[in-house]
């Protein structure tokens, strides 16, 4: 991806809402004052130069993510995955759904032209916008990508691609109240309970906790030490 272009280049990629022309290029460019920034530098050509040249970064967001958009790809290949039985299903689709993303944004970054941060970015917004062509099914799985993201997915992959996986289910547990009660002793009183006699009901079970607890229980939370009721069937 050509990250310096011309007047002329810029005007030949027909960009929406955008001058086609050189002259319209060059209007906007004076009335912008591209000129005066950083991001613009005299053109040098066959014979000594001529005329300037723009980095992309000069164009308005909408036209620079249209440009760089046609420079992702999804290839057949990056669908390849490994099969494993130590995750679930739920599990299994979301990592290879996370691989395949940085599959393209490597890609990418390859092609950009932009260093490692730079072209990240870049394809997050291309995400966002919703220019990156993944499956439904993919997109169901990652919702939303930042640069931190991807920098953590790439450590998880190179340690162990399984530590991609995700299930909000298994995330979920271990943080009810029964779980936390008492640091934790209120569970393990009902599960050796259960394990004593399993023809106890759950009635039966609760109101032996709330005998031996009380009718509430201490719940660690992020502001400490906190007592709730003892809700436990």
């Amino acid at each position: 991806m050509k990250l310096w272009l011309t007047a002329q280049e810029i005007a030949d990629l027909k960009l929406e809402l955008f001058p086609a022309t050189k002259r319209g290029i060059q209007k906007l460019a004076d009335r912008e004052e591209w000129a005066s920034s950083c991001l613009a530098r005299k053109r040098v050509g066959r014979e000594g130069g001529g005329g300037m040249e723009y980095h992309i970064d000069l164009l308005p967001l909408a036209q620079r993510l249209e440009y760089a958009g046609t420079f992702v790809r999804v290839e057949r290949e990056d669908y390849e995955t490994e099969t494993t039985n130590e995750l679930n299903r739920r599990e299994l689709s979301t990592r290879d759904a996370r691989l395949i993303l940085l599959k393209v944004a490597d890609r990418f970054r390859k092609t950009s032209g932009l260093g490692a941060s730079g072209s990240d970015h870049l394809f997050c917004q291309l995400f966002e916008d919703g220019k990156v062509p993944l499956p439904e099914w993919v997109l169901e799985h990652v919702k939303k990508i930042s640069t931190r993201t991807m920098h953590r997915w790439r450590k998880d992959a190179h340690t162990d691609i399984n530590r991609l996986a995700h299930d909000p289910a298994n995330a979920r547990k271990g943080t009810g109240v029964l779980d936390r009660a008492e640091g934790g002793a209120v569970r393990t009183y009902c599960l050796a309970l259960y394990a004593e006699n399993q023809f106890l009901s759950a009635e039966h079970i609760r109101n032996a906790a709330i005998a031996k607890y009380g009718p509430s229980v201490l719940v660690a939370t992020a502001k400490g030490q906190i007592r709730k009721a003892a809700r436990l069937g």
